[in-house]
């Protein structure tokens, strides 16, 4: 289909983190995951439609762990006048669901964080090229020592 492209990627791991502080030894370990998706529509050869998604599974640290994270953006772009003039909108974190936690303990202390993108965020661009550059087609070498005026 030349109207519609996706792809995406996967990856499965495993963390451990060790360490020492205060003559304690500290150890955390944990299998995780992330996975990211990419998909563009073309519009009637208009205009190119995009979404991403990523998620990020829980992760540890030395003395917790991180919960997990997801979100996914939108964009789309116009060409309005072919090769000179394009324009760009694109939405950052399009659900509002760009949050995770933290927490961190040890032996006297425990610690919850909590972390929110502080808002959606929406970008405008426009693109303007002056003089398009275009590649000429590269001379083959005969054709340079011909016009160098190069003799046997």
């Amino acid at each position: 289909m030349k109207w519609w492209k996706a792809d995406g990627s996967f990856s499965y791991f495993n963390s451990l983190v060790e360490g020492a502080y205060a003559g304690e030894q500290l150890k955390n370990e944990m299998n995780s995951w992330t996975a990211k998706v990419n998909t563009s529509i073309n519009l009637w050869g208009i205009a190119d439609l995009q979404f991403n998604f990523t998620y990020n599974a829980p992760t540890v640290t030395i003395q917790g762990e991180f919960s997990e994270v997801y979100w996914a953006d939108m964009g789309i772009k116009a060409d309005l006048i072919p090769n000179t003039l394009t324009l760009n909108f694109r939405v950052s974190d399009l659900f509002d669901s760009m949050t995770h936690e933290g927490k961190s303990f040890g032996k006297n202390f425990e610690s919850i964080t909590y972390w929110k993108r502080a808002s959606q965020t929406a970008f405008l661009g426009i693109t303007y090229r002056l003089n398009e550059f275009r590649r000429q087609k590269q001379k083959s070498a005969d054709e340079e020592r011909r016009e160098g005026g190069e003799e046997m």
